[in-house]
C-alpha cells in the first residue's frame, strides 16, 4: 500500500484568498459571505455564465494544483490527466439554482423556465465544471453527508490513492450559505462561507514541501490527549495545521475529528525524513502569481 502526501492547497473566504486571512474571532456584524466575483476577477476565462459556486470551485482547485507544482490545464490526452481526479464535498451549493428555477416556474410557468439554470441544480455539477476546465479525467465524485461530508471526502480520496486507482486527487470543500434559509442554515456550518481544496498524491515527493498525510477511522478514542475538532470544521482545520507546520517547522502533528454519534477519525501530518531531505524551507499555501491572489478584503 502506498503512502499519501499532501502537496498543495488553497482557500477563499470572506476575508480573501488564503487560510491565514481567517480571523481568530468573528466580530459582531462581520460579513460572512464571499462577495460575488466575476470570472475575470478570479483569473478564469469563459466562465461568466457559471454560478458563483462553480466559479469559486474552479478558481480554488486551479490555485491548489498550481501550489502543488502542477501546470494547469493538463494535457487532455495525457496519462497525467487520466490519473488525476476530484472528490468534492458540499451539502447545499445547488439550492440557489433550485430556488431560482422554482421562482421562474411560479412566475412564467413550468414550460418557460430558463434551461440554463438546470445544470446548477445538480449537486455534482461543481466537480464537473472543474474537471472540464482543467482536463481532469480521473475519478469524479461528490460527497454529501451533512457535517461529515468533508471528512468522508478526505477518507475516500485517501483510500483511492492507497489502492492505486489514481495517482493524484484534488479534494475540495464548498461551504456556501443556503439562500433565503432560516437560521441556523443561513450561513455555512462553520459560521462563514469558504471554498477550499487540497492536493493529495501517492508518488514519493522530491522535495520537503510535501507532507505525509494519514487518516484512520477509530471506533473509540485513542489513548492520550489529542486535539479535537468538530466535523464541520475538519477541512479548514487541516489547512490551518498545514500552515502551522510551516510556521513552526514542526515534523509531526495529529488530531481527531469526532462526533458523539459517529466513529472518530484520526488525521496525521508528518514531515518527511527520507534520504535527500535537508530540512524544510518550503510553503504549501503561498499563492502563485495568479490573478486570484490579488483579491483581498484587507
Amino acid at each position: 500500500m502506498d503512502r499519501v502526501y499532501l502537496s498543495g492547497m488553497a482557500a477563499i473566504t470572506p476575508w480573501g484568498f488564503g487560510i491565514e486571512k481567517i480571523p481568530e474571532e468573528l466580530r459582531e456584524n462581520e460579513t460572512v459571505t464571499i462577495p460575488e466575483l466575476s470570472a475575470e476577477a478570479l483569473g478564469l476565462r469563459g466562465l461568466n455564465r457559471v454560478s458563483k459556486a462553480g466559479r469559486l470551485t474552479c478558481a480554488v482547485i486551479g490555485e491548489a494544483l498550481r501550489s502543488a507544482g502542477v501546470h494547469v490545464p493538463l494535457e487532455p490526452a495525457s496519462m497525467e490527466a487520466e490519473k488525476t481526479g476530484i472528490i468534492l464535498s458540499t451539502n447545499d451549493s445547488n439550492l440557489e439554482a433550485i430556488l431560482a428555477m422554482e421562482e421562474e416556474a411560479i412566475k412564467f410557468g413550468p414550460h418557460k423556465v430558463n434551461p440554463g439554470l438546470f445544470p446548477n441544480t445538480v449537486l455534482n455539477v461543481l466537480a464537473g465544471y472543474a474537471s472540464i476546465y482543467y482536463h481532469l479525467r480521473g475519478i469524479n465524485s461528490t460527497v454529501s453527508d451533512g457535517e461529515f461530508s468533508a471528512t468522508k471526502a478526505l477518507v475516500y480520496a485517501y483510500d483511492l490513492l492507497r489502492s492505486g486507482l489514481v495517482e493524484r486527487i484534488v479534494v475540495c470543500e464548498v461551504q456556501l450559505a443556503a439562500p433565503n434559509s432560516p437560521l441556523p442554515y443561513r450561513v455555512a456550518s462553520c459560521g462563514f462561507e469558504s471554498v477550499s481544496a487540497v492536493v493529495l498524491h501517492k508518488e514519493k515527493p522530491t522535495n520537503p514541501e510535501s507532507l505525509r498525510f494519514d487518516v484512520t477511522r477509530k471506533s473509540c478514542l485513542p489513548n492520550g490527549l489529542l486535539p479535537t475538532c468538530p466535523p464541520q470544521n475538519a477541512f479548514l482545520t487541516l489547512q490551518k495545521r498545514v500552515r502551522q507546520a510551516e510556521v513552526h517547522r514542526s515534523n509531526y502533528d495529529t488530531w481527531i475529528v469526532h462526533d458523539k454519534d459517529e466513529d472518530h477519525y484520526v488525521l496525521t501530518l508528518e514531515r518527511q525524513r527520507e534520504e535527500g531531505f535537508s530540512g524544510y524551507d518550503g510553503c504549501l499555501c503561498h499563492g502563485s502569481e495568479h490573478a486570484l491572489c490579488a483579491w483581498d478584503r484587507s
